[in-house]
């Protein structure tokens, strides 16, 4: 997987970009765990799979974590 950062530096340097390797998740990892992984992430993705971790069910970024927690917080301080 590579950032938009990479993506950027090589288009620009008319390169083929530096791949990293993708953070992989079950389906069945908690939420926390998910969280800390993304977070760790290099790229800022974490690609969901089945058990296997053949098939890709989904790709989850920092961003999605971002406007998950700001949903939440918004819920919050409306039921105050």
């Amino acid at each position: 997987i590579a950032s938009r950062e990479e993506l950027a530096r090589a288009a620009a340097e008319r390169r083929a970009p530096k791949l990293d390797p993708a953070e992989i998740c079950p389906p069945g990892e908690s939420i926390r765990a998910s969280q800390t992984r993304l977070i760790q992430s290099v790229t800022g993705t974490l690609a969901i799979t089945d058990e296997s971790g053949r098939t890709l069910l989904g790709i989850v970024t920092l961003h999605d974590l971002l406007r998950a927690q700001m949903a939440l917080a918004d819920r919050e301080a409306g039921k105050s």
